[in-house]
């Protein structure tokens, strides 16, 4: 068995972040993150954490193992340890012709750093794999191990414009039960195409500096703004999305900006302050993308009150976060009104 740095570009597509340069698997620059420090402190931490990085690439090894470093322990008392601090491995199945689940790194949740037999196949024909990184910790070092004599090559996405997603802690992934299973991810797999994840838990309050971050990314073919449980719970959205999108815009002024409103919580239903507050706030969003779409029309309101079809009280852990089946559901309805707005542009 010999395990390779999982950055050497010789073997591994790493995905999902610009930060390849320094140290970890951080989503934002640790200069970025030194400056986010004077205007929201919260979100320069949270960029450390790796949600939506992942690693493919295609080895006839019959064997998969990881050594993991990550930057602290599980302690989130809602979530997963796996979810939070845990990786998943997917292989591409062709007699389902997608990737398909196949492992996950069960651990001591005491450990920041551990070795995990990642997958197993009775033959060696090649496969291709996609790991999906710590979704709530930073992931300081990861090795990849294989066979001594194995293939191993990396696999890059042909599609060169990839989304880019800002929001609060439920697009950062909080609370499904392992990484694969956060929306963003599963419409990466789904679309085979690179995600940005900027979910910032709590903190996704519409800085117009967030805006010039992750504007970074070249070539987008879309932004979903999802941050109205964040922004939302004050005046913060009034004040900021018209400066937010602007700032934008200064870098990509034609490409689709999908504006969503927040899921459906539990909550709201026996807090009339929190329903008034949503309904205020999805009136101004739907007003704001009608008034914009005069001059810009490639701006777009999406209703998350649309999102949970059924049962929408069981989709969530704590009655505002995702479990698996509410994660699944955002997956659905946002793959489709992506595939709506890219198609009709």
């Amino acid at each position: 068995m010999k395990f390779y740095d999982a950055k050497l570009e010789k073997y591994f597509a790493l995905s999902g972040t610009l930060v390849k340069d320094e140290p970890g698997y951080r989503r934002i620059s640790q200069e970025d993150r030194e400056h986010m420090k004077s205007y929201n402190p919260s979100a320069s931490y949270l960029a450390t954490n790796s949600s939506g990085i992942n690693i493919r690439f295609k080895t006839n090894s019959k064997q998969i193992k990881v050594k993991v470093k990550l930057d602290g322990l599980a302690n989130m008392n809602h979530m997963s340890a796996l979810g939070q601090c845990g990786l998943d491995l997917y292989v591409f199945d062709e007699r389902y012709n997608e990737y398909v689940f196949h492992n996950a790194t069960i651990y001591d949740q005491k450990l920041t750093e551990f070795e995990y037999d990642l997958g197993n196949f009775e033959t060696n024909e090649i496969r291709d794999f996609w790991i999906n990184l710590s979704l709530y910790q930073g992931t300081s070092n990861l090795e990849i191990g294989v066979e001594d004599d194995a293939i191993l090559e990396p696999i890059h996405f042909e599609d060169k414009n990839p989304i880019v997603f800002y929001g609060t802690s439920i697009t950062q992934g909080g609370c499904v039960s392992r990484p694969g299973m956060l929306h963003t991810n599963l419409i990466s797999r789904w679309m085979n195409k690179e995600i940005y994840n900027y979910g910032l838990s709590g903190s996704a309050f519409l800085e117009k500096e967030l805006a010039t971050i992750i504007a970074k990314v070249s070539n987008p073919s879309l932004l979903v703004v999802d941050a109205q449980a964040n922004a939302g719970i004050d005046d913060r959205l009034e004040k900021n999305l018209a400066n937010f999108i602007d700032e934008y815009r200064l870098n990509h002024p034609l490409v689709p900006i999908i504006i969503v409103s927040r899921i459906h919580f539990a909550v709201d239903l026996y807090n009339t302050d929190k329903l008034n507050r949503r309904n205020y706030y999805i009136d101004f969003i739907k007003n704001y993308v009608n008034e914009k779409s005069i001059t810009d029309k490639n701006i777009f309101y999406f209703d998350g009150g649309t999102v949970f079809k059924k049962h929408f009280t069981e989709m969530t852990v704590d009655g505002i976060h995702p479990n698996d089946a509410g994660s699944m559901q955002m997956a659905i309805s946002y793959f489709d009104e992506i595939n709506k707005v890219l198609n009709n542009k």
